[in-house]
């Protein structure tokens, strides 16, 4: 099981065994970019892995921030420790969605929902040869 989350915002999740943060507001907290003023859209939430914080305005990959490696040169902060918040640069959580760190703590998280919902390999090896004597 991951370490605690120290500098994490207390708005998002804070086991991996809770739901997902995903607040839906009639409005979000602007930024201003240039001239423009943008937004957190709930469109984000098209992605699966994608958890908002109000308070940090900002999204954050939840199985990268609990499945993912925490050294090494793939470490991604931004949407693990900072947040991700440049909301006229959407595109780039497509890219963290297509990257192997990702990919990898995707995985991760999916084995641990599976062990979850139906026990470690372990605990269902032990429950068939039960069934079977």
């Amino acid at each position: 099981m991951p370490a605690s989350r120290e500098n994490t915002p207390s708005d998002i999740v804070q086991v991996p065994t809770d739901a997902l943060c995903r607040p839906q507001l009639q409005l979000y907290w602007k930024t201003t970019f240039g001239q423009q003023q943008r937004a957190f859209s709930k469109s984000l939430y098209m992605y699966s892995f994608i958890e908002h914080s109000v308070t940090a305005d900002s999204v954050f990959c939840f199985p990268c921030r609990f499945f993912g490696s925490k050294g090494g040169h793939s470490f991604e902060k931004t949407f693990t420790v900072s947040g991700f918040r440049n909301w006229k640069k959407c595109e780039r959580i497509q890219e963290h969605a297509d990257c192997k760190y990702h990919k990898d703590s995707m995985a991760a998280w999916s084995v641990f929902k599976s062990a979850a919902s139906h026990g470690t390999v372990f605990e269902q090896q032990v429950g068939h040869h039960a069934f079977l004597v």
